[in-house]
């Protein structure tokens, strides 16, 4: 038994056997292409780079809140007084922070729930529309309320994603297409720097877990967790094969690409051995 796709020889999403063999089962299989297609973009939608050169941010410190185990040290206020974008699950455990940013349908419903107004702040990344679908795209669930990103019409790599086009885009002064990226958090960091943060500080994103735990569970965060196992599963596997290493990799290229043009991209944690918090390189 195999799990391999069998495509064309031409396909963008081809995926060769390991032992470069042909098995006769395949011929069972039909051959597909794959064609990303950009979603419409409405009058009125709100894109992030409508939000580019904001006297409010520009040359400001943004702090980027991902969601692992450390972030259970930080305190109910410490980002009252930053400007701030918590990712996914810490968007439930810092619902007032300047922004917010969710790729995910469950921890977006559960907001929503909580919090009715939280869309004018909501940061979403659209969707491509499969080829031969009707629809027009994500945006149609949640209305014009929300601040999109569009992607590239390219497919996820396997190798570091392209931050140098997307980051050269986003000081262009034109429309972003951003690259798709393994993390949210990426993502949320390009957000910061259309916004025109000069430092953007990652919290909760170590890559790590802590006595067994993948995800932080204080301030309301367990009451999603515990439906995730799935993903807890996943984060685990990728763990496992190398799916870690990749992140921690993307995370170097990324803040070499944005040093090029002057932007630092700094880790924050709590150090449980110095028993303090302290910023590190990444």
């Amino acid at each position: 038994m195999h799990f391999y796709i069998c495509c064309k020889s031409n396909s963008k999403f081809k995926t060769p056997f390991p032992h470069g063999k042909t098995r006769k089962a395949c011929s069972l299989y039909e051959s597909r292409d794959f064609l990303l297609i950009s979603q419409i973009v409405p009058k009125g939608m709100r894109l992030i780079e409508d939000l580019r050169g904001s006297k409010e941010f520009r040359d400001s410190d943004f702090w980027i809140i991902g969601s692992d185990p450390n972030l259970d040290y930080y305190s109910d206020n410490f980002f009252d007084d930053k400007f701030s974008i918590p990712v996914n699950l810490s968007c439930i455990a810092y619902p007032e922070s300047t922004f917010l940013y969710t790729s995910g349908q469950r921890e977006l419903e559960w907001m929503i729930s909580k919090y009715p107004g939280c869309l004018k702040k909501m940061i979403l990344p659209l969707e491509h529309i499969p080829s031969g679908e009707e629809g027009i795209g994500r945006w149609e669930n949640w209305g014009l309320e929300p601040i999109y990103m569009k992607p590239e019409d390219k497919p996820m790599m396997e190798s570091v994603p392209d931050y140098e086009s997307t980051v050269e885009r986003i000081f262009s002064g034109g429309s972003c297409d951003f690259v798709l990226t393994r993390s949210s958090v990426h993502s949320a960091v390009f957000a910061a720097a259309v916004l025109g943060a000069k430092k953007i500080i990652l919290v909760g994103c170590s890559h790590r877990t802590l006595k067994g735990e993948t995800y932080a569970s204080k301030r309301g965060m367990s009451d999603l967790v515990g439906g995730l196992i799935g993903r807890r599963q996943d984060f685990h596997y990728t763990r496992k094969h190398g799916g870690i290493v990749r992140l921690r990799r993307d995370a170097v290229h990324l803040v070499m690409a944005f040093k090029k043009y002057g932007i630092e991209i700094v880790r924050h944690r709590y150090d449980e051995d110095k028993n303090e918090f302290v910023f590190e390189e990444i």
